[in-house]
């Protein structure tokens, strides 16, 4: 699956990724709604969990999506 999916990627130039995680540990501060904040936060939830999935979407400039 991995040589098949390596192949498409010079053909189908738009690549999208996602990564799930298992949940939140730490939570943000209603009052600090500030965007550094927010960014510590999420950094900290990510660095103590461990991913548990991740989606690729190909797609080239028209939207077509390769067929595998």
């Amino acid at each position: 699956m991995m040589r098949c999916t390596m192949k498409r990627m010079n053909k189908y130039k738009n690549k999208c990724k996602g990564k799930e995680f298992p949940g939140v540990v730490f939570h943000s501060n209603s009052d600090l709604q500030q965007p550094q904040h927010n960014y510590i936060i999420l950094k900290a939830n990510v660095e103590c969990m461990h991913m548990i999935q991740v989606g690729l979407t190909l797609s080239n400039f028209e939207g077509n999506l390769p067929s595998f």
